[in-house]
């Protein structure tokens, strides 16, 4: 129905799922700029990743997205990269679970602590290459 550049194949703008629920054109841009976005930094932390020489052992996606998301699906639009398919990890509300977590057990709290010394911040917006790769992404791969 769209093409890789997210363009409708259709004569209209809108696609239907049923009488009263369509998907627009303005809502598959929407996704490709979310997708485009998510995909750019996965790629970036797996590059630090992979100069660290670290591997990837989890994916963890939180919130709505981790709860619903279809792997297949997200791996099939380009949203998650292939090598990470069987390493993603639903894990619902994690930061209202942890922050909950923390308040009523000390030793939680102090394992979060450790865990924040030893994480680096990673700024994807000042990175140069988040644009390309961001640009890259947005497109759906095609078939």
């Amino acid at each position: 129905m769209i093409d890789e550049t997210g363009a409708f194949l259709l004569d209209s703008d809108e696609f239907y799922l049923s009488d009263s629920v369509y998907i627009s054109a303005a809502d598959i841009r929407k996704f490709q700029l979310a997708k485009g976005a998510v995909r750019a930094g996965i790629e970036i932390l797996l590059a630090i990743a992979a100069r660290e020489g670290q591997a990837v052992e989890a994916l963890f996606l939180c919130g709505g997205l981790g709860n619903y998301i279809r792997i297949d699906s997200a791996v099939k639009t380009g949203l998650i990269p292939e090598q990470l398919a069987d390493k993603v990890r639903p894990c619902g509300n994690a930061a209202g679970v942890g922050a909950a977590m923390c308040l009523v057990n000390n030793s939680v709290m102090k394992r979060a602590e450790e865990i924040s010394k030893n994480t680096t911040e990673v700024e994807l917006a000042a990175n140069p290459q988040f644009a390309d790769l961001f640009t890259e992404h947005m497109f759906f791969p095609y078939e």
